[in-house]
């Protein structure tokens, strides 16, 4: 049996499965000793970086990170700093809840129709296939104001869409059709059958979408030049050769993507423990 076979793993109890990735190489290490293990990864990180910037012997093209640190401070005490976070994430989530919508009702859609599925298919190509920055310069020209929204939607729905459009394609036909055999009601069926297929690939494409989403976002945000937010922000420091503030706007985008993340999984936890 491989390990990778969604349909599988799901026929099989908790506790085989469990022996099954232990024997594959899976170990469940404490919550402390994955703590240590990203604490070590994140002082190397600094370590390697702090030995580049005393190579280049440039703060204008690599600073040392305790720069870049000073200037974080300096940027979390201006007036608009959280102004300019807000404004960003209310962009964010505007458009990752759009995706995710539209996303999943069509990746259904098109899991249990073939005609939907086809209509849908050279769209689907076509955004895939279609350069972010044709997308931004295209959304530019259309509607600047809502650029960030549009490309942050394009690059972010086709994400959504194939998950869910995968967790439906492996649901176990055969399961289905002995539940239906045996008069299961509908509702058990959607809770014991349905949601667990899916649940899996939807939130793998949650956690996906929305750093394509924050990513793609403030992208677009650098080039249609918002009145408040990050992207606006990152452009400004560029422009003054405060590479420090690139870097420093930087790390206020990955701790917002990872609190988000972070909540997402207390919520598929919250889900799995439910289910």
């Amino acid at each position: 049996m491989r390990i990778n076979d969604n349909k599988n793993i799901q026929s099989i109890p908790d506790n085989d499965l469990r022996m099954l990735k232990n024997q594959k190489g899976y170990k469940n290490y404490s919550p402390l000793l994955n703590s240590i293990y990203i604490i070590i990864s994140l002082v190397v990180i600094l370590i390697v970086c702090t030995i580049l910037s005393s190579v280049i012997g440039q703060d204008v093209t690599f600073p040392p990170p305790i720069k870049v640190f000073k200037k974080l401070l300096s940027i979390i005490k201006e007036d608009g700093f959280f102004i300019t976070v807000l404004s960003t994430f209310k962009t964010c989530i505007i458009t990752f809840t759009i995706a995710l919508i539209i996303g999943t009702i069509l990746g259904f859609l098109s899991g249990f129709f073939k005609p939907v599925f086809y209509l849908l298919q050279p769209i689907i190509t076509i955004i895939k296939t279609t350069p972010v920055i044709s997308i931004i310069l295209l959304a530019l020209i259309w509607f600047r104001k809502i650029t960030p929204n549009f490309v942050g939607f394009l690059i972010t729905f086709p994400v959504i869409y194939n998950n869910v459009l995968e967790g439906v394609r492996n649901i176990d036909d055969d399961l289905i059709e002995m539940a239906y055999m045996y008069k299961v009601k509908r509702l058990s069926i959607v809770k014991n059958i349905y949601l667990p297929s899916i649940s899996s690939y939807l939130f793998a494409a949650i956690s996906i979408g929305w750093g394509m989403t924050i990513k793609s976002v403030v992208t677009a945000e650098v080039l249609s030049q918002p009145a408040v937010s990050i992207g606006t922000a990152l452009q400004d420091e560029s422009i003054f050769l405060e590479t420090a503030g690139v870097f420093a706007w930087t790390i206020v985008i990955i701790i917002l993507s990872f609190i988000v993340e972070t909540f997402f999984r207390a919520l598929q936890h919250r889900f799995e423990s439910w289910r």
